[in-house]
């Protein structure tokens, strides 16, 4: 199935605001994942590892990192 031209644009301006977001950090790829992770993990672990909480887990802990990163910079 063909993708219409009507939501070429839309995806186009999701992976640009992904990139700026990238763009915008000190980690990018495999680290900022890598940190995430290891973020998630410990806040999962401090609930200890309950069912249903993983994206808000995900979520939170890469606001953490953005956070770590901004006060890095302005350092």
């Amino acid at each position: 199935m063909a993708i219409s031209k009507a939501k070429r644009p839309l995806a186009s301006k999701e992976k640009a605001s992904v990139s700026d977001i990238k763009a915008e950090t000190a980690l990018q790829g495999e680290d900022f994942y890598q940190m995430v992770s290891e973020a998630a993990y410990y806040r999962a672990e401090k609930r200890g590892f309950a069912a249903g909480q993983e994206m808000k887990d995900w979520i939170a802990a890469e606001a953490e990192i953005l956070e770590l990163q901004k006060e890095k910079e302005v350092a």
